[in-house]
């Protein structure tokens, strides 16, 4: 009976011991379990590196379709981790949305190929009811014992790495350094101050006038956000957004930038300085949000703008991430009154079949081919054709990034409707704009 005992006993011990240190979704080896595993590896004198993979944006995908869909998003990513693990490799799921594998390779090189192949694989559509979902991951790598000697400190370098993947653009992987850990303390701060920074007043529009090119004359302002900090001083949205988007402030920050840019055109239309479209930039988070009709209904509403006078600017990349639901989002929004735009375009990978489904009102090209558009034939080439795409479909075009006159004259001959850039004027503070286009409406004009 003793000895019955025992056993029994050691039998639950073996079971609590398993559902403490497996993931119950995947079956692989939760925090705790990948951390053990990791400990004996680095007890044993084993050189390696660790990868840390987190997915980007999978809430945008539990936005699109659902909970459901994003745990079995997660479900697929752990089964091709799983798959393409080597025998001496060891995977787990350490976190909500992010997967650890270790691996016995220790040169540099080799890591390299290693992680390409992981987030290539990553990658790969996922059938998510009628949709097929494209889901990117980061990825941070460290080596061990150079980077650590420990699983805490490892894991810690490696998210370190991990999060400077996914400020570099995502869909990338990094080596740990040093410096890293600083400048993860510093998103984190920055990310801790962001949540503040609306009630502390320290978020403002600039506005940045858009131009018709066969007047001169001004059509419209891009609202552009910028950020004063107290002690770090003007912090360039290149630093804050991602911050915004990846903890998911964008939603509250993107509802006050809406209310903001329709009070401030209505103020401007009560005051006489002028009536024009204001542009407003949507992320990828704020379209697939499920709030999003509501929140610029509510903004028209509380400013008393009409609808015509508000420009929702959607990046290509969110047009494409699920065209059918795209199409229902704006239609809504559409049917609101507001005037459409596609930003970034070129960037990414519309077909013309797909544009020509989205009741879009204009079209924006995106910086990088304007840059060189009087030196380089390719660029020259990719604006004819979308400004003659444009064209067929009814679209307006509109230029960003102009800052030559030789830029601005290519432009005029090849029939673009309208330009934008640093040429007529930087981004301008609300309180500048009356000023503005009192003292230098006519100089533009004087230009065409």
């Amino acid at each position: 009976v003793l000895m019955s005992d025992l056993s029994e006993r050691k039998a639950t011990e073996a079971r609590i011991e398993s559902l403490s240190s497996v993931d119950q979704m995947t079956s692989l080896p939760n925090r705790y379990g990948f951390a053990k595993t990791l400990s004996t590896w680095l007890r044993d004198g084993t050189r390696g590196a660790l990868l840390v993979l987190d997915m980007d944006q999978l809430a945008r995908v539990n936005d699109a379709f659902g909970h459901d869909a994003g745990d079995y998003l997660l479900l697929q990513v752990s089964q091709r981790l799983r798959a393409l693990a080597l025998n001496n490799e060891a995977v787990g799921r350490i976190g909500g949305d992010q997967f650890g594998l270790m691996t016995p390779i220790a040169e540099p090189g080799l890591i390299e190929s290693r992680a390409r192949e992981i987030l290539e694989k990553v990658a790969e559509p996922v059938s998510v009811g009628q949709a097929d979902v494209v889901a990117t991951a980061s990825l941070g790598i460290c080596l061990f014992p150079e980077d650590g000697t420990d699983p805490v400190t490892l894991l810690r370098n490696a998210d370190a790495a991990m999060h400077q993947a996914k400020n570099d653009g995502m869909s990338q992987f990094r080596f740990f350094s040093r410096t890293m850990n600083q400048h993860l303390a510093e998103r984190l701060r920055l990310e801790s101050d962001l949540r503040w920074a609306i009630q502390r007043q320290e978020l403002d529009l600039y506005f940045q006038p858009q131009v018709e090119i066969s007047s001169g004359g001004i059509i419209g302002f891009e609202s552009l956000l910028r950020w004063r900090h107290p002690e770090l001083g003007m912090i360039s949205p290149i630093r804050f957004i991602p911050v915004a988007e990846e903890s998911r402030l964008i939603l509250p920050i993107g509802a006050w930038v809406l209310e903001q840019a329709c009070r401030t055109n209505k103020a401007w239309q009560d005051q006489g300085v002028g009536n024009w479209v204001v542009a407003v930039n949507l992320s990828a988070i704020q379209f697939h949000d499920g709030k999003l009709v509501g929140t610029v209904e509510q903004a028209l509403k509380m400013s008393g703008l009409a609808p015509c006078w508000l420009e929702l600017e959607i990046t290509e990349s969110v047009l494409m991430t699920d065209p059918e639901r795209v199409v229902e989002v704006l239609d809504e929004l559409k049917s609101l009154g507001v005037k459409l735009s596609i930003d970034d375009f070129g960037t990414g990978y519309s077909s013309l079949a797909y544009l020509k489904r989205f009741p879009i009102d204009k079209i924006k090209i995106d910086r990088s081919f304007v840059s060189d558009i009087h030196r380089d034939p390719n660029d020259a080439a990719i604006v004819r054709m979308v400004i003659g795409m444009a064209e067929e479909l009814g679209h307006r075009v509109i230029a960003e990034g102009v800052e030559t006159q030789e830029q601005a004259d290519f432009l005029r001959n090849n029939r673009c409707d309208e330009i934008q850039g640093y040429l007529y004027s930087p981004p301008l503070p609300e309180a500048a704009i009356a000023s503005y286009v009192a003292g230098h409406g006519e100089k533009i004009r004087e230009q065409h």
